[in-house]
């Protein structure tokens, strides 16, 4: 028999925690007796293979013959797990295989793999041992598949997770197979039933408690006692007006920390929390850098309007730049205005999800909020950070179109089928003799992708007296589309400052100030989009006519090559946040806040297509939109605790808001010549808008 069958075997007779008295049976080293004691400094071998599954963290099964009476030297220094069980071995005659990560057997040297299963198998089919264990693995070998066949036997576990505090059940338990997506939850009362295979590792898991792992034995019954994580429990959490541990915390809040986020290769904020906050769903739309992504918490909160949640930076209302606003879509690609953000500037993001937890802000939270809190300088020596990476984005799978003959046969073939089953009140249609075979093979796919480079740079000053602290920092981010004609660059600095101008007040500020620039084109399925006309494009066309010149379908289709380098479309975003507070003392626990805030917003876009585009009829427009927002508010807070147990906090505030708007556009064609890309050189002006809030 081959060795892989002994392996399969051996795994599908898992044994419990205690030795077997059986000699041909499986027994698990961690029953040590005591009573096999070596002398001279020696120890039974089966105490220092129990040492050695727990130092490394596996399991380690044997035939009880092999391990009685013997015995071994104590590891020295530091070996790697395979270095260890040779180190212990090896001396007395004995090898190892490896069956997984985590289990491990031990052999003798002249061990008969095939002997070795035909007395299991033999023993196992008796059915007249009184040995639980015996029985046990005569109901599993007995039912497995024969030669070459063999596997595990699920089998049900159940048990109960309790808290060690309380004792109490716990419900909502995670309980996993490690490494796997295998898993159920506990019920109400912290029951639960899993059906597992022999020899896996349940994790249990559970918000504010440290995780365990249980090995699955023989035993059908595994109950787990979840300690509380102190360190999680303890951790402070942004909360509207002020800050509370999450162990206070009853409302819906996740938290995520700067250092989760930082160098991950994207433009926003929004795209960094994809896959790292439960109930926030986060989709990019498009792949081109800087255009918007797509966030929802906890699913749409209006039929019509919008539902972005509400973005508050050092306590500053974002403003963002609403549907109705935009000043020039990019085939219906909306820029998003957490692009101004450096990620590298975060120390964590807080996301209130529910009523409670949002109701600080009143209605603009109807779609939730996404608490930004950025980096302070703390007491110390003055630290210096740079970071940067640097990387290439590429297409992972391109879709699989049509050859230059297949386009030919299947137009010829689509218009055969029209004709012969069409009514008889319409006219046949001819073939379009333009669609041939040239032997051009032209991918269009080829012709738009590209290798698309992206890179990140910052620079970072942080620390500070007793007195006062400092963060400042520079940014730089440059990324190119993998769709040729894309192109995104931000600049961005902050400056925050802190200063105790005496033992009871406290001053500050946070400024941060961006230039972002936007190079777009149209990506949606319209006639102008460079990626659905690649998609359509006959294969047969040729990029250039032998002169130089776009080549231009008969069918009026625009070639994908023309739009990349004939529609330019541009946005540059200037971008002001900022305030400054005072916190004075006014008795122990009572605090006095006031704090001003504003945003300022200025964004430009330009768009022209030229007259290669729209057949000799240029096309220019121009569109402007600016928004100022400010913010002042006003809190009286109070934090009282009695003892250990019990605490008191009461929150007075005001706060007073109002935003300006400012959004004016023009448009024209008929542009007679490209010297002048810009609405100046139309001839016919299609749209002239201006608007401005009271």
């Amino acid at each position: 028999m081959k060795k892989n069958k002994l392996l399969s075997l051996l795994l599908a007779c898992s044994i419990g925690t205690h030795a077997v008295s059986q000699p041909v049976l499986l027994a698990n080293t961690s029953g040590y007796h005591s009573g096999d004691q070596g002398g001279n400094g020696q120890k039974s071998l089966r105490e220092v293979l129990s040492a050695i599954e727990k130092e490394y963290k596996i399991s380690i099964v044997s035939d009880n013959d092999l391990l009685n009476g013997r015995t071994a030297g104590p590891l020295k220094g530091k070996p790697n797990l395979e270095e260890a069980l040779d180190a212990v071995l090896k001396p007395i005659g004995l090898k190892f295989e490896k069956v997984s990560e985590k289990l491990y057997i031990i052999l003798s040297k002249e061990f008969d793999g095939g002997k070795y299963i035909e007395k299991i198998e033999k023993k196992a089919r008796l059915g007249g041992s009184n040995d639980p264990e015996m029985s046990l693995l005569a109901a599993r070998v007995t039912h497995l598949p024969m030669p070459n066949h063999h596997s595990s036997q699920a089998q049900l576990i159940s048990g109960k997770v309790v808290s060690q505090e309380a004792g109490e059940g716990l419900p909502g338990v995670s309980v996993v197979v490690k490494e796997t997506t295998n898993g159920t939850v506990t019920d109400v009362e912290g029951n639960y039933k899993i059906s597992v295979e022999p020899g896996v590792t349940l994790v249990f898991s559970f918000v504010g408690y440290n995780s365990e792992e249980r090995l699955v034995g023989s035993s059908t019954t595994i109950n787990v006692s979840l300690t509380p994580d102190v360190k999680a429990l303890s951790e402070v959490v942004v909360v509207g007006y002020g800050t509370q541990e999450r162990r206070k915390v009853t409302s819906a809040i996740t938290s995520v920390k700067g250092q989760d986020v930082q160098n991950i290769p994207v433009t926003s904020v929004d795209a960094i929390l994809q896959g790292k906050a439960a109930g926030v769903q986060v989709v990019q739309n498009s792949g081109a850098p800087g255009n918007e992504v797509y966030v929802r918490i906890r699913g749409n909160g209006s039929l019509f309007g919008e539902n972005r949640p509400l973005y508050v930076i050092d306590g500053v209302p974002m403003n963002n730049i609403a549907a109705g606003q935009q000043p020039l879509e990019a085939g219906g690609q909306r820029i998003t205005t957490q692009n101004d953000i450096n990620p590298a500037d975060i120390e964590s993001i807080e996301i209130l999800k529910d009523a409670a937890a949002a109701a600080i802000y009143g209605s603009r939270a109807g779609n939730g909020v996404i608490l930004i809190t950025t980096k302070r300088g703390k007491q110390g020596k003055s630290k210096i950070d740079f970071n940067a990476y640097t990387g290439v984005a590429q297409i992972v799978r391109r879709l699989p179109l049509l050859n230059g003959q297949q386009y030919v046969d299947l137009y010829q073939e689509a218009v055969n089928n029209y004709n012969q089953f069409k009514p008889a009140n319409l006219a046949p249609i001819a073939i379009d003799t333009n669609i041939r075979y040239t032997g051009n093979e032209t991918d269009w796919q080829d012709q738009i992708f590209q290798a698309a480079p992206v890179s990140n740079y910052g620079l970072s000053v942080s620390g500070g007296t007793d007195k006062t602290q400092h963060y400042i920092s520079l940014g730089y981010f440059d990324q190119d589309g993998t769709v040729k004609g894309q192109e995104f660059r931000r600049f961005n600095g902050r400056i925050n400052l802190d200063f105790s101008a005496t033992d009871k007040l406290k001053i500050g500020t946070s400024l941060t100030a961006s230039r972002s620039d936007n190079k777009r084109i149209a990506n949606d399925f319209s006639a102008e989009s460079v990626m659905a006309n690649a998609l359509i494009y006959n294969p047969n066309n040729p990029v250039y006519n032998p002169d130089g010149s776009y080549y231009r379908d008969p069918r009026n289709h625009r070639n994908p090559v023309m739009m990349i380098n004939e529609y330019r479309q541009k946005s540059i975003q200037n971008r002001y946040v900022g305030n400054i507070y005072g916190e004075y003392e006014i008795i122990k626990g009572l605090k006095f806040k006031s704090s001003l805030g504003m945003d300022h917003l200025n964004e430009k876009g330009d768009l022209y297509l030229s007259r290669n585009v729209v057949n000799g009829n240029a096309r220019a427009a121009t569109n402007m939109y600016e928004v100022f927002l400010w913010v002042n508010e006003n809190t009286l807070s109070y934090t009282k605790d009695f003892g250990q147990r019990h605490s008191f906090n009461a929150l007075l505030g005001q706060s007073a808001q109002e935003a300006s708007t400012r959004r004016f556009g023009a448009a024209g064609n008929n542009t007679p010549t490209d010297i002048i890309e810009s609405v100046t050189g139309a001839t016919n002006r299609t749209e002239a808008s201006d608007y401005r809030s009271t």
